[in-house]
């Protein structure tokens, strides 16, 4: 590649990926705001996408240099997400992915930083999303696998496997007896007293 190509590329490229970020950010500022309402997330949103926007300087020079016309993936229909998680964990990748394009081509650490501070967060916003619901009905305790089994057949909305008699490792070799087929089920499964 030439130093002419180059020169033209980096600027498109840059303009690119600020807005990539961007639009990212508010796809996410957007959930945290209206759905989760959580308004420390929102803010921390809302000031990195302003700060991101006025980070480069020659924004004249982006918009003079793009041409969507020879951009080839330029109106690419979006893939349909199936559930809010995945919504937002393409979205913080995007996010992710265009500040380590931006740190990469400008050499600033200030992308770098940027970058870190959406790990965070990600972690922040997505996690409660990752946490199992426990669904309302009937929990079904008992020290007897058999019993445990035919709780996930009747499609309980939990067990748990509590014995107070039998040593650790007698447990323990009851779990694994229940463990898969609760997961199979789809039925969350709680062991009592031993959290390892």
């Amino acid at each position: 590649m030439d130093k002419n190509s180059l020169d033209k590329g980096v600027p498109q490229l840059i303009d690119a990926n600020v807005n990539r970020v961007s639009e990212g950010l508010r796809v996410i500022e957007d959930y945290t705001r209206f759905v989760a309402q959580d308004s420390l997330n929102t803010e921390q949103l809302s000031l990195l996408r302003k700060k991101i926007n006025v980070s480069e300087q020659n924004k004249a020079q982006h918009l003079h240099i793009r041409d969507i016309s020879s951009d080839v993936r330029a109106k690419e229909i979006p893939k349909k997400r199936e559930s809010l998680l995945e919504l937002l964990t393409a979205n913080f990748k995007r996010v992710e992915e265009g500040l380590r394009v931006l740190e990469e081509y400008t050499g600033q650490s200030f992308y770098n930083e940027c970058r870190y501070d959406v790990y965070q967060l990600e972690k922040r916003v997505l996690l409660p999303l990752m946490k199992k619901e426990f669904k309302q009905g009937i929990y079904l305790i008992s020290d007897r696998v058999d019993v445990l089994m035919k709780g996930l057949k009747w499609g309980v909305s939990l067990i748990q496997l509590r014995d107070k008699e039998s040593d650790k490792e007698a447990i323990l070799n009851k779990a694994y007896d229940i463990v898969s087929e609760s997961k199979k089920a789809g039925i969350p499964f709680i062991v009592n007293d031993f959290l390892d």
